[in-house]
């Protein structure tokens, strides 16, 4: 029973993580308000692959941070630092980034594949669902 329970749990969470608005949902919609169904669905079909490896990253760096009192202590300094590294980051790269033309046909599996390994939210999303597990 307590299988069961357990994969409720987590089908409801995961369904719960894929609500909000964000790149990749935010682009199978374009894609499927263009009427490309079929590079609608292979773009979702990759992306989603890529929530498996991205699941287990996150449980086995939960354990990690919660087994580890110096990480667990200082948890919020690690992550702004990190955060402000990113932005910095981010901010150097909008000088050098180029507006480029995008081919509608780009679109469909290869295209959610990188989107999907490039969509960072998913690790912090399972590091808080597994701790809170």
């Amino acid at each position: 029973m307590s299988m069961l329970l357990a994969f409720i749990a987590a089908f409801a969470l995961s369904f719960v993580g894929t609500i909000p608005p964000g790149t990749l949902n935010l682009s199978v919609l374009q894609l499927g308000l263009e009427n490309k169904l079929k590079a609608a669905w292979q773009f979702s079909i990759a992306a989603a692959l890529v929530e498996y490896p991205y699941c287990w990253i996150a449980i086995h760096f939960e354990t990690l941070i919660t087994s580890t009192p110096g990480i667990e202590e200082n948890f919020e300094r690690i992550g702004a630092s990190v955060m402000l590294i990113l932005g910095i980051l981010n901010l150097i790269s909008l000088r050098r980034q180029h507006i480029k033309k995008v081919d509608a046909k780009t679109f469909g599996f290869g295209k959610g594949l990188m989107l999907g390994i490039l969509n960072p939210l998913a690790i912090p999303y399972w590091i808080g669902i597994t701790a809170y597990l």
